[in-house]
């Protein structure tokens, strides 16, 4: 007799009777196709946690840099300091997503151990890139004004993700019934 696993005979699994009960007896485990599709949701969630999701997001990253890189080359400026340039503000941009995930300010939140070690892997991965990125920008003290966009920026980062967790916080108030204040809150939060 023949098991059928996933939908595919496995010629490895035979069934033996013993005392009128059907006992299996089973080499070691192997590789199975059904298997791998398992795994396809994960690879998914963590694409999701890791890599910026908003396609307009990255209009609006891509739309500037590529209209100020030919004004700028068109006004006779160098070419060279474009490359750690664009590579800085992609890594910063890829570096959002995986702090947001991981500091629980987006909608996808790291839930594991093993999804949280692999977020932190992949900021610092990215942080690496952009530390390297801006060492070769602000060589021999070029590009110093850099400090500034890049205090703004993440001022900027600091705000949003405080207001999205109080937005957060409020929208649990206003749908919790055991909250004592959720009554008396909701018109305070809807006048803000």
């Amino acid at each position: 007799m023949q098991v059928i696993i996933g939908g595919r005979r496995d010629p490895g699994v035979e069934a033996t009777r013993h005392s009128n009960a059907r006992v299996l007896s089973r080499p070691p485990l192997r590789k199975v196709g059904v298997i791998s599709s398992v795994a396809i949701p994960q690879k998914s969630r963590m694409k999701a946690l890791t890599f910026p999701r908003e396609h307009g997001a990255w209009g609006i990253l891509l739309v500037p840099l590529i209209a100020g890189a030919a004004v700028g080359l068109g006004s006779g400026g160098h070419a060279l300091p474009l490359v750690p340039l664009t590579v800085l503000t992609m890594a910063l941009f890829c570096l959002r997503t995986p702090v947001e995930s991981l500091l629980g300010a987006s909608p996808m939140r790291v839930q594991t151990s093993e999804e949280r070690r692999r977020v932190t892997s992949v900021i610092v991965a990215l942080s690496l890139v952009s530390v390297c990125a801006l060492g070769s920008l602000l060589w021999r003290g070029r590009n110093l004004e850099l400090f500034l966009f890049g205090a703004i920026a993440a001022a900027a980062f600091g705000a949003q993700a405080i207001l999205k967790k109080r937005a957060a916080v409020s929208v649990w108030q206003r749908r919790s019934p055991a909250h004592s204040d959720s009554r008396r809150l909701l018109p305070l939060r809807t006048m803000l």
